[in-house]
């Protein structure tokens, strides 16, 4: 039988799942900006505004690791 999830797998999970989201909304701006037929600066400022715009929303969406409930009851301690 499996056991429960540590509370350190969480954390790295949710971590990579914030980074993962967040570099999926940036380069999916990319992708916008290099359709627009911009050039360098144009992609690079669109991949560096998706990443922080993804990070943003991420941060919004996604639990923090202070929000886990660490007293092992049912789902995220949410306030």
């Amino acid at each position: 039988m499996v056991g429960p999830v540590d509370n350190t797998e969480r954390i790295a999970f949710l971590r990579k799942l914030k980074v993962g989201f967040a570099l999926l909304v940036g380069f999916s701006a990319g992708l916008m900006g290099l359709q627009t037929g911009g050039g360098v600066v144009l992609l690079a400022a669109a991949l560096v505004a998706g990443s922080l715009t993804g990070w943003f929303l991420a941060w919004l969406a996604l639990p923090g690791a202070d929000d886990l409930n660490t007293r092992g009851g049912r789902g995220p301690n949410r306030r």
